[in-house]
């Protein structure tokens, strides 16, 4: 479902995160250990002198569709 431009299942698919969604620290801990396990670092942007940028519109494409880091 999206919610302010990112689609959260299709994110949460990207990081095989499949457990309750809760409001709290675990949360947090097990979502940033989903993350860090299956969106590799890259740095191939700033290598190639394209630049990056940290804005919903341009990460998300990235990430979850693209499947880069």
């Amino acid at each position: 479902m999206p919610r302010g431009g990112l689609d959260v299942d299709k994110y949460l698919e990207r990081i095989a995160f499949d457990g309750p969604i809760n409001h709290d620290v675990d949360t947090i801990e097990r979502l940033q250990v989903a993350h860090l396990s299956t969106v590799p670092f890259e740095n191939l942007h700033v290598f190639h002198r394209r630049g990056v940028r940290t804005d919903v519109a341009w990460s998300v494409p990235k990430i979850v569709e693209r499947r880069l880091g």
